[in-house]
């Protein structure tokens, strides 16, 4: 489907790229009129996304990503710029017709009939545990307080016994071999099983919400208690988070992430009304979860559970995500419980209350470290005291380093002197692949361009004393400029974005944007600018009649090209003495 201009042009006009960018990642202002962002394009720990609202126009300083709303909803759902004007379109209540517009969920074609085949067990199974087949499976459920709001909230089913989803597959002429592909069934020399056969099923989605997988718990008590999807095309196990796709809008509103172990710890917080919850299925925590965490929110608050094993992966958790720029906490679970025994035990208040009051992550380690080593043995102390000092360096608070290092000070009774010393910070020297050498010529070009989209009085002054930028690609955009302001009377830089077909061109306009981001228009550095560039030309021009001169014989070329040399120099002169 094609959507008019008018209606693109509206739709850019009334999306605040702020708001916008603000539901998909955690946003932070920057100065008056920025605002900074850990980047979703690339593995980021430093905010490096700039984004600038009244240029309406995102730009990353590291991974090099830049653009307008449109832009930044293409990159981030994976879908195509109309199916992204579409999805901007909705999230501002603009009154579009999406009926012929394809979803605008990131789904990879390549990966549909996987993604058509999982959602046809989901929904089988989840019709099983409502008849009198998953009976058994239902009382579970009822029995550990789930009740049908969290059944349905979760997509929770039933896989029966006798190969029932097998059967029901096949009759909808689903591909045997995609069934053993996504682990649904094996097929082996005693025909085709059901791998989850009288289980409770539990999706998997990833962050678009796409289903990928499942995680089972048996009703046999001779089985194992619970089993996951294994490797397939669409899922690797520690690749992604449960839950993700509904916890994040919760995560970016609370400006906090909740991470858990399994599912039913996931479904114990929801009990309780706190959905701001993802589970790494049992397994310790890697980059990839951080990375899709990290989206939602840099607060990360960790609720293993209250067993030796969970403070563990506590604490092997925590230091990874410290060391990924996350601030951590841990909530405070003094019970040796899981969250969902917790709410038995204890009820839902309490677990509200961990949350609500956890431990910031030095206290925990001072609390885990403490159980670890016995203090009594010089040598474990000594153990203990380089331990937490690892950690207490990696704080940014002076006043938090100085005040854990008296509290190791005092539980020791060791005096820690220097040990704390923090190597100072090292200004970070970003390389960027093919970008052009900074000069005083190239800066010339871009402080003109920044006036040009600033000010009209700008463009005028630019065609009437220069018109043109010796830079292919500054020379299209000014260009650019002037025919959008011939036409509107008023420069869009969001709008020109769109209307640039050449990417080189594209990053030029978000580079100056956001390199000159709060940097007033002033008539003087503009001509100071047009000076530059017009001195650069003359001496260029120079140059090049100079070595004609040498390669001539013939005395009235060479008379005519004299006089071009000297009348060049004559303007060079004039504008180094008002230069002066």
């Amino acid at each position: 489907m094609r959507i008019s201009q008018t209606d693109i042009d509206n739709i850019r006009q009334q999306a605040d790229i702020v708001d916008i960018i603000g539901r998909y990642i955690p946003i932070e202002k920057k100065g008056s009129n920025s605002y900074k962002a850990i980047c979703p394009f690339h593995d980021d720990h430093d905010p490096s996304l700039s984004i600038s609202k009244s240029r309406q126009i995102f730009k990353c300083f590291v991974c090099q990503k830049g653009g307008n709303v449109f832009t930044f909803v293409q990159e981030y759902e994976k879908v195509d710029y109309i199916q992204a004007v579409a999805k901007v379109a909705s999230m501002i209540n603009y009154p579009l017709d999406t009926s012929k517009i394809v979803s605008v969920k990131k789904v990879d074609s390549k990966y549909a009939n996987y993604y058509n085949l999982l959602n046809e067990m989901i929904k089988f199974c989840h019709y099983s545990l409502n008849t009198s087949i998953g009976l058994s499976a239902k009382e579970y459920l009822y029995a550990r307080k789930i009740d049908d709001k969290l059944i349905d909230m979760f997509d929770i089913g039933y896989n029966g016994k006798n190969n029932s989803v097998y059967n029901f597959l096949k009759a909808k002429k689903y591909d045997k071999e995609l069934m053993v592909e996504t682990n649904i069934i094996f097929d082996n020399e005693y025909g085709e099983n059901d791998v989850f056969a009288n289980r409770i099923v539990f999706p998997i989605h990833d962050e678009f919400g796409n289903p990928i997988g499942f995680t089972a718990r048996a009703l046999d008590d001779n089985a194992s208690k619970y089993i996951n999807t294994s490797t397939t095309p669409i899922y690797v196990k520690g690749d992604f988070v449960y839950n993700m796709h509904r916890a994040k809008s919760y995560a970016k509103k609370l400006n906090s992430i909740i991470v858990v172990e399994g599912v039913m710890d996931v479904i114990a917080f929801a009990k309780a009304g706190i959905y701001n919850v993802v589970a790494t299925l049992g397994t310790a925590i890697t980059a990839k979860q951080l990375n899709l965490i990290k989206q939602c929110s840099m607060n990360l608050i960790l609720a293993y559970d209250g067993d030796l094993a969970g403070q563990n992966a506590i604490y092997k958790a925590g230091i990874m995500a410290v060391d990924n720029g996350f601030n951590v906490s841990v909530y405070r679970n003094d019970t040796q419980l899981d969250p969902d025994e917790i709410i038995q035990n204890k009820g839902m208040d309490y677990l509200k209350q961990s949350v609500d009051e956890p431990y910031v992550w030095m206290e925990f380690i001072f609390k885990y470290l403490q159980k670890k080593y016995n203090l009594e043995i010089y040598s474990e102390k000594k153990e203990f005291i380089n331990e937490i000092i690892e950690q207490i360096k990696k704080l940014k608070d002076e006043y938090d380093r100085l005040n854990f290092k008296h509290q190791l000070e005092n539980i020791t009774g060791f005096s820690l002197g220097n040990m704390l010393n923090v190597p100072k910070q090292q200004t970070k020297i970003l390389k960027v692949q093919n970008a052009k050498v900074s000069n005083g010529l190239y800066d010339a070009q871009i402080q003109i361009l920044n006036a040009m989209l600033q000010n009209f009085d700008a463009i005028e002054i630019f065609i009437n004393n220069l018109g043109f930028l010796p830079d292919d690609n500054c020379q299209l955009l000014a260009m650019m400029i002037i025919d959008e302001y011939r036409q509107n009377k008023k420069i869009d830089a969001s709008k020109l974005f769109d209307q640039i077909d050449d990417e080189n061109v594209q990053s030029l306009l978000v580079k100056i944007i956001n390199d000159t981001l709060e940097e007033a228009y002033s008539e003087d550095r503009l001509n100071g600018a047009i000076k530059r560039i017009k001195i650069y030309m003359l001496e260029t021009r120079s140059k090049q009649i100079k070595k004609q001169l040498g390669s001539l014989n013939d005395l009235i070329s060479k008379q005519q090209l004299m006089e071009q040399l000297n009348s060049n120099y004559k303007e060079l002169r004039k504008l180094y003495d008002e230069k002066e």
